[in-house]
């Protein structure tokens, strides 16, 4: 008997969640945990590295406009950048000011894809600071590949 296994994609709305001491570990946190959507952020060997600017007026925004800016990386320049490292957030001026480099590597053949995120939304964002640590969440759209 013959088997065939077909690749389905499904279009999902998933919502991503980071938990950490600290605001800045946890947006260090959710960019791993968007990238570990497409692929096993563990098999990336961090040979490119990307510095990160990004000035907002509230945390929230600031949040979708960091993955915004990540997510860009992934669809014009073909980058994964699971590892965020010396990341700090400040007020600065009124604004919060976010700083910190990325790195990954460019997708290739031995990487294999979960799924393609198709957007970062505006909806579903939290962000909650209290003794405990923070948390943030914040929904995503994304091509969900399922072997059948």
């Amino acid at each position: 008997m013959n088997f065939q296994f077909f690749l389905v994609r499904k279009v999902k709305e998933l919502i991503i969640s980071a938990k950490a001491e600290s605001l800045e570990k946890a947006f260090s946190n959710i960019a791993n945990n968007l990238f570990e959507i497409m692929i096993d952020t563990s098999t990336l060997n961090n040979s490119t590295t990307k510095t990160i600017i990004i000035r907002d007026k509230d945390l929230k925004s600031l949040l979708y406009n960091y993955l915004r800016k990540l997510h860009n990386f992934a669809s014009t320049e073909s980058l994964v950048l699971g590892n965020v490292t010396n990341l700090s957030i400040n007020l600065v001026n009124g604004e919060y000011m976010l700083t910190g480099n990325a790195s990954g590597e460019a997708i290739n053949r031995s990487h294999k894809i979960r799924s393609q995120v198709k957007q970062i939304t505006d909806r579903n964002i939290i962000i909650k600071e209290d003794n405990g640590g923070c948390i943030l969440q914040i929904s995503v759209v994304a091509d969900v590949i399922d072997e059948i």
